[in-house]
């Protein structure tokens, strides 16, 4: 079993992941459409200037991903916090039955 510290890095880089899929891709599709509307002159100005749906696939692809995926890190995340949050209320109330269990074994011995 995982201990719950090796968990939660591993959901944050999860986490991290998926918000730098949709940081870059658009920062990708902003410059592109920027370096579109720029004029050019001479031979590399000739052609169509937007960037054809090739070009455009993998910077779509990574931020589908990453849009549909952070919703599912920041779950992970909560939930694991609200885990680690209610193991460390037992640990507490645990530690205060037996400090009362021998408080009681005092007065009683």
């Amino acid at each position: 079993m995982k201990q719950g510290g090796e968990e939660l890095n591993r959901i944050v880089f999860y986490l991290i992941t998926s918000v730098a899929c949709l940081l870059v891709s658009a920062f990708f599709i902003i410059y592109m459409y920027w370096d579109a509307s720029q004029p050019k002159v001479g031979p590399v100005g000739d052609g169509n200037p937007y960037p054809s749906f090739m070009q455009m696939l993998p910077i779509w692809s990574a931020l589908f991903v990453g849009a549909t995926q952070s919703p599912r890190a920041i779950y992970l995340y909560v939930k694991q916090r609200w885990r680690e949050k209610r193991q460390e209320q037992g640990q507490e109330q645990g530690q205060e039955q037996e400090q009362e269990q021998e408080q009681e074994g005092k007065l009683r011995g």
